[in-house]
């Protein structure tokens, strides 16, 4: 079966001075998401609910890579792993702390997670 198609089109950033293919709301450019619907052929388009399970595996496959092979579900669990999470992702999500886009700090992305975890906990893909 052929990769779930992103339905838009390039556009140009200017910060970056070359076009891009991110979108959603994830800014997952087209070659990640064409990478995620072969490694995960649930991924049947871009809807906004498949974003989202491709967001999540995305973060889950980054992670276990970066960690030699740690759960990010498991790992979300424990605070005190959050600043190995943001360094195993700011390269997929650069304005993470230590991202090239950082726009928060370690305690804040650390505040935010738990009260992400506390509203989401239930509703998570990976779970």
């Amino acid at each position: 079966m052929p990769p779930a198609p992103i339905d838009h089109l390039p556009f140009y950033s200017r910060d970056l001075g070359r076009l891009s293919s991110a979108a959603g709301r994830y800014q997952i450019i087209a070659p990640t998401w064409e990478g995620l619907t072969r490694a995960h052929p649930d991924l049947t388009d871009f809807s906004p609910a498949n974003q989202d399970m491709g967001a999540w595996y995305l973060a889950s496959d980054t992670y276990g890579h970066a960690t030699g092979g740690r759960d990010l579900a498991s790992d979300l669990r424990d605070p005190n792993r959050y600043s190995e999470i943001a360094g195993a992702l700011h390269g997929q999500w650069t304005s993470l702390p230590g991202g090239a886009e950082e726009g928060q700090d370690q305690s804040e992305f650390a505040r935010r997670m738990t009260d992400a975890l506390g509203r989401y906990q239930t509703t998570s893909p990976g779970r």
